[in-house]
């Protein structure tokens, strides 16, 4: 009765006292961030381990993508997100970042490493798909070169074309960069293919 609604309250009391305590930390207390010549990548300081691996992938693998892509991008923002246990990333071009989610594909946090492909290094992967993406998205010249200078990335021209081309572009760099990694090295993929070409349902 009367002491659960008690017990209930304080529960709501000390919740909101601590959303009020960490607010008023400031923002250094809780992430923290390396700065390279190409790079910004932000953390919270308790991945400050995971963030230097990250940023170990960062320095080593941006310059392949890069020279398989013929571009050399701006400077791009990189986070070290916490969304729970999904495994992904998303390139954001209109807020010029990158965001990785830190947990690698596992039957234990609902997926498997097939579902994305060979894996010889999680990290390594996500982060060529996901420059791919930037690098890809980035390019511009000429007259849409100045629109983008003028209104930002929402008129970034690689921007508007089909998706099957924006994926199709990173799955190839991911699959490149060594015969054990990407999905189109993967068995599962090409067996879905042949499925679908002996149905003759193949796209």
């Amino acid at each position: 009765g009367d002491r659960s609604i008690i017990r209930g309250m304080r529960r709501v009391a000390t919740l909101v006292l601590a959303s009020l305590l960490l607010a008023a930390l400031p923002a250094q207390a809780l992430w923290k961030s390396f700065k390279t010549s190409a790079f910004t990548l932000f953390y919270p300081q308790e991945r400050e381990s995971q963030a230097l691996q990250v940023l170990a992938v960062l320095e080593g693998s941006s310059g392949y993508v890069e020279e398989v892509l013929g571009y050399r991008p701006r400077r791009v923002a990189v986070v070290l997100t916490d969304l729970g246990i999904q495994a992904n990333g998303l390139t954001d071009p209109v807020f010029r970042r990158i965001l990785l989610y830190p947990y690698s594909p596992s039957p234990q946090a609902g997926g498997s490493p097939g579902s994305l492909g060979s894996l010889e290094s999680w990290w390594r992967l996500l982060w060529i798909h996901e420059y791919a993406h930037w690098v890809h998205l980035d390019m511009a010249s000429g007259v849409p070169r100045g629109l983008r200078a003028l209104f930002g990335n929402v008129l970034a021209p690689n921007l508007f074309a089909p998706t099957w081309l924006h994926e199709g572009i990173c799955v190839y760099v991911e699959s490149a960069h060594s015969p054990y990694e990407g999905r189109l090295n993967d068995g599962t993929f090409a067996a879905y293919a042949r499925t679908l070409a002996r149905e003759r349902a193949l796209p």
